[in-house]
């Protein structure tokens, strides 16, 4: 810490021993001068001041006062400090004291008697109880005076000790709805003793008149006022338990009412998502594949970081993974869901990331499919709204298939999208055959199929052998041609004259010195 002048100032603990993470109940129950220190630093000395003056201690008045006010470094009186105590007794109302309640005369006459005012409420009920509840635990003080210690009464009874950080004086305060009793023990000459702390030098004596001045009244309990509620916390937090949080490491705490706990994020109980290939933690962006929760008892601030250490007490790394920084760009545009395709289909889509590697298209049978086929890649260049892929559909069967891009990172992680189409390929259409009305064109290298023209060359030797003689326009009388129909075309014989039907070939192939062109009789 730094006091007014910004030198350093080191508190320590009565055991000159540090412990670590407390919540405010063990602190205050166990007399702590470490977090009393912070706890000053936190809200500050003007804060702090204002309660004491509203509580009726007004010997703090100087100007210079720093954190060490906390553990002595003011001067009040014993009265002033029964009188503070007092209103905690009092659920928040302060009474000023006072010594005398009644005077009578020598025939025992009252002649004027103390009449309690209403009293301050300078406090609200509900904070005065959770004081008065934590200095009545002894279960809370009992790690550092022993469950059978001093300041333990045969009734419910809160009490708090102090020993000023010099060793000059030794206080222990504590009260019961009933009655409350101060004790300081420390040499007249304001010498320091050798080590009496308050609960050794003034909390027997505080026991003792206790015990001895209540003896004839029957015991109470302080009572609870409206307002206080009782909440499940962290026993090492203080905040609401995480979901990592033990049952064991769970309790219930009381509160004000709508002044209750932090949340579980402020639990040290943490469930911390690591990204397994880097070791860091992960970001919103890391892939599902690679993000491992982990467990941490999480000590937060620079002390807390420090103490882990100290204690050998692991803790989550602290840098966000490098890699998985911003969200993949990973995307199918076409072939829509649901589409039908067939032939080559074109794949459009989006195929990039941070740290991106390539990528690879992929095909597989069904919406759900248990093995895949390779349509493209591996692509080692990222896209930006364009092709990703050509799909060849046409060997596949139809029915539903997924298509899926995966995008891979330096890292070897994986950003996948996916797909579903309909193959619906056209079926084959059988080869027509030919109608009664058709005409067939002859050129020099045409073959009848069945529209053909073939090319007669003077060398051919037809078989049976015969020498055609062809006019320039060929036109068979209607009677010399058959009618095509359904039934194979007849048999030529040796000597024939050509008739032009949709299935005849030529063999071989001849070219006379005169070209024709022939057509057939309608």
């Amino acid at each position: 810490f730094k006091d007014a002048l910004g030198r350093p100032y080191v508190p320590k603990n009565y055991d000159g021993k540090e412990h670590g993470p407390v919540l405010v109940r063990g602190a205050l129950a166990r007399s702590l001068n470490i977090p009393a220190v912070k706890t000053l630093d936190f809200v500050g000395l003007p804060a702090m001041l204002d309660t004491a003056h509203r509580l009726g201690i007004e010997s703090l008045n100087r100007p210079d006062y720093g954190l060490s006010l906390t553990l002595g470094g003011g001067d009040v009186t014993l009265l002033e400090m029964v009188g503070a105590y007092a209103v905690f007794a009092n659920g928040g109302r302060r009474v000023p004291p006072v010594s005398i309640l009644r005077i009578e005369d020598m025939q025992g006459r009252v002649l004027e008697e103390y009449q309690p005012p209403a009293g301050e409420q300078v406090l609200s009920p509900q904070h005065a109880y959770l004081i008065t509840d934590i200095l009545a635990d002894n279960e809370a003080r009992a790690p550092a005076f022993g469950r059978n210690n001093v300041l333990k009464l045969s009734r419910p009874a809160a009490a708090k000790t102090g020993t000023t950080d010099d060793w000059r004086d030794a206080w222990t305060i504590g009260y019961t709805p009933e009655l409350v009793t101060g004790v300081w023990v420390g040499n007249s000459d304001n010498s320091p003793m050798k080590k009496v702390s308050g609960a050794r030098g003034a909390g027997p004596i505080w026991h003792n008149f206790m015990e001895r001045a209540l003896a004839d009244q029957p015991a109470s309990q302080f009572p609870r006022p409206a307002g206080i509620e009782e909440i499940e916390i962290s026993a090492d937090a203080g905040s609401l338990p995480s979901a990592a949080c033990p049952p064991d490491r769970r309790r219930i705490e009381i509160f004000a009412a709508g002044q209750g706990p932090l949340g579980p994020e402020y639990d040290f109980h943490q469930f911390v998502r690591i990204d397994t290939s880097t070791g860091a933690l992960a970001t919103e962006y890391c892939p599902p594949d690679v993000v491992e929760e982990r467990y941490f008892y999480v000590l937060p601030g620079e002390e807390g970081q420090r103490w882990a250490q100290a204690h050998n007490i692991p803790q989550p790394p602290t840098e966000t993974c490098p890699i998985h920084t911003g969200p993949a760009a990973v995307a199918l545009f076409q072939p829509s869901p649901g589409a039908s395709v067939a032939g080559q289909v074109a794949v459009t889509g989006r195929a990039n990331a941070p740290w991106f590697d390539y990528y690879v298209v992929e095909y597989g049978e069904g919406r759900d499919p248990i093995g895949w086929g390779p349509v493209a890649g591996p692509v080692y260049t990222p896209v930006e709204d364009g092709l990703l892929a050509v799909w060849d559909v046409r060997p596949l069967a139809d029915g539903d298939y997924t298509l899926r891009l995966v995008v891979y990172d330096a890292a070897g992680d994986s950003f996948e999208a996916r797909t579903w189409v309909v193959v619906r390929n056209p079926t084959a259409t059988p080869t027509p055959s030919p109608t009664v009305a058709w005409t067939p064109t002859l050129t020099p290298t045409a073959t009848l199929e069945p529209t053909w023209t073939p090319t007669l060359t003077p060398t051919a030797t037809p078989e049976p052998t015969w020498t055609p003689t062809l006019p320039p326009t060929l036109t068979p009388p209607p009677t010399d041609t058959p009618l095509p129909s359904e039934t194979p075309p007849p048999t030529p014989t040796a000597t024939w004259t050509p008739t032009l039907t949709p299935t005849t070939t030529l063999e071989p192939t001849w070219t006379p010195p005169v070209t024709s062109t022939a057509a057939p009789a309608p």
